[in-house]
């Protein structure tokens, strides 16, 4: 785009910067900017804070050319959807998204999976910031926050997050689906009598507790433990000083129940 040219020849000409690559600050508020290409960024790698705020953007998937950025300010714009756009950010540590249209919170929320640095979040007046549970299922998934819509991530608000948030259908849900949708009551009903376990009593006549207890141990399975007997195996030297024969090792094998 030839405004994001101009705006950055403007910038170079200000700090008297010569390379592209010493670019690390871009700030284009306020220019109505309606549309951006990943080409517009190609040149400025190492560029680590991005002002794109009070525009009229939809789309935001052009930032896989500049995956240093630290800070990106993107609140006031017309952004309906985050999803595949900033995975790749994972050095990210401020993103303001405020005051868009973003309405799906799962997607949004699987975009800073891999930021471990993000401490600034504002997803302030979006649809998603209306859901209810919104707070702690973002503190739950994001644990690095320190920031969260302006306000402070306090210990209270991360001991308050180990209770299960699920989210579906774009709703949030507190706790497993048996909540909302109870099982079947648990069988109370008994088993027929003898007809328990592995049907010993069933194959076994009713008997009192030794004979029990003997036909059980009878039908145990039996561990078998082999080793070789090295023992009457002379050593290397008492080979050597005697001529007399030596037997070969012997296996021992145990077996218990």
């Amino acid at each position: 785009m030839a405004e994001t040219a101009e705006v950055i020849r403007r910038y170079k000409r200000r700090f008297n910067i010569k390379r592209d690559n010493d670019v690390n600050l871009i700030y284009m508020s306020n220019k109505n900017i309606q549309e951006l290409k990943e080409e517009d960024f190609m040149p400025y790698r190492y560029l680590t804070i991005l002002y794109l705020n009070n525009n009229k953007l939809f789309t935001i998937n052009f930032f896989s050319a500049c995956i240093n950025l630290r800070e990106i300010y993107l609140h006031h714009n017309r952004i309906r959807s985050i999803a595949n756009c900033l995975y790749m950010l994972t050095s990210l540590k401020r993103l303001h998204l405020h005051n868009n249209q973003i309405s799906d919170l799962e997607s949004t929320i699987n975009e800073f999976r891999k930021m471990v640095d993000l401490e600034d979040l504002n997803l302030f007046n979006n649809p998603i910031a209306q859901e209810r549970g919104y707070k702690q299922y973002v503190i739950r998934r994001v644990p690095h926050l320190k920031l969260l819509d302006r306000e402070e991530v306090t210990r209270k608000d991360k001991r308050i997050v180990p209770e299960i948030i699920t989210v579906a259908f774009n709703r949030c849900s507190r706790g497993p689906p048996e909540v909302f949708y109870p099982h079947s009551p648990p069988i109370t009903e008994l088993p027929p009598k003898h007809e328990v376990a592995n049907s010993f009593y069933r194959d076994n006549p009713a008997i009192d507790i030794e004979q029990a207890t003997q036909i059980r141990q009878s039908k145990r399975s039996c561990n078998h433990f082999a080793h070789m007997d090295w023992s009457i195996v002379p050593r290397r030297e008492e080979r050597r000083q005697t001529k007399v024969k030596f037997s070969t090792p012997c296996l021992i094998s145990k077996i218990w129940q």
